[in-house]
């Protein structure tokens, strides 16, 4: 809920559905005792209220206070709290819409804004785009005259009109995302009454001033009012199915290990094939096993070397043995 230093009791409040919306502070604003700013969130289409809190103990300059209702730069609507009237508990006044007659409203509204990218025939000024997305509550001293007056309703209509196409260059990058709009009429009643009234401080200078700046939930991230989703982390990775205990294993995943080891039994068989016929391609010729029926006779020069060696039969010599012939 936003509160002033200047009128701490007074609390003004943007309800939604009956309660008031979460709101952002923004750090790079710097509001002065009688201004507080907040963010609130707006959703395209939600109807909206504005709630004005009187408390019971709350020093009046005169004998009465106004609550002055601005919705994007526009007064569409007052509240007004005399002295006399507010309760031990204090003060409430929702205000819901715009009043068109006795039995006639128009409901607050976030509407979505569109711009467009060429130029305008008709576009709106520039002052009335400026405080496109805000919504103001001043506080103001009042003295009633204590003349009682029936309330005009000439050309309410033109307090609910709205903008719903901007050009965007107009917005000059602000991230204005809605507007205020108005529902269709719907009954209501109003007595028709109101009290003349003259104020105790200038117009200019309220006694406090609330502003809730309206946007949506994008537009809130994109300013950083509120925090950016993060992107989501990534699904841990489950461990290896061969580190698996047995007993936690599906039977997709028994079926899967099954298929694995018969993949890498086959294919060790292979590799091991492959380096066998490897190694005999690269291995040097090997003489050639001898005829267990054949002996060989070495002849050997005087200094023992190998001259001649020859291989016969058996029968070709005296014995078994390897024959030395001495070539002297």
């Amino acid at each position: 809920m936003a509160i002033t230093k200047a009128l701490p009791g007074v609390v003004v409040s943007v309800l939604v559905n009956g309660a008031a919306l979460q709101e952002y502070a923004d750090s790079e604003v710097e509001d002065d005792a009688r201004t507080v700013t907040r963010y609130v969130e707006a959703t395209s289409g939600q109807t909206f209220a504005i709630s004005c809190e009187t408390p019971s103990n709350f020093e009046f300059a005169g004998n009465c206070i106004s609550y002055n209702i601005h919705m994007d730069g526009k007064r569409v609507d007052s509240h007004l709290v005399l002295a006399k009237n507010v309760h031990p508990n204090g003060s409430l006044g929702v205000r819901k819409g715009i009043t068109l007659d006795k039995d006639t409203m128009r409901k607050f509204c976030f509407a979505k804004l569109r711009t467009s990218e060429g130029e305008m025939h008709n576009a709106p000024p520039a002052a009335s785009i400026q405080n496109l997305g805000s919504i103001t509550v001043e506080v103001h001293h009042r003295r009633m005259t204590g003349r009682k007056l029936k309330r005009s309703w000439a050309h309410p209509e033109g307090r609910a009109t709205s903008l719903d196409v901007v050009p965007e260059k107009a917005l000059k990058g602000q991230a204005v995302s809605h507007s205020v709009g108005f529902g269709d009429p719907v009954r209501h009643s109003s007595s028709g009454i109101y009290w003349e009234t003259r104020y105790l401080d200038p117009t200019e200078t309220p006694a406090a001033t609330f502003i809730f700046l309206y946007r949506s939930k994008d537009a809130l991230k994109s300013m950083l009012i509120l925090p950016r989703t993060p992107s989501p982390e990534p699904m841990p990775t489950p461990p290896p199915l061969t580190k698996r205990h047995p007993n936690s294993l599906s039977q997709a995943e028994v079926a899967e290990m099954q298929k694995r080891l018969q993949e890498f039994e086959s294919q060790s068989s292979k590799s091991k094939a492959k380096v066998k016929r490897e190694q005999n391609e690269n291995s040097p010729p090997r003489r050639k096993t001898r005829k267990s029926g054949e002996v060989t006779v070495i002849e050997l020069d005087d200094d023992g070397n190998i001259v001649n060696e020859t291989s016969m039969c058996k029968s070709e010599t005296p014995d078994d043995a390897t024959q030395l012939i001495d070539i002297n």
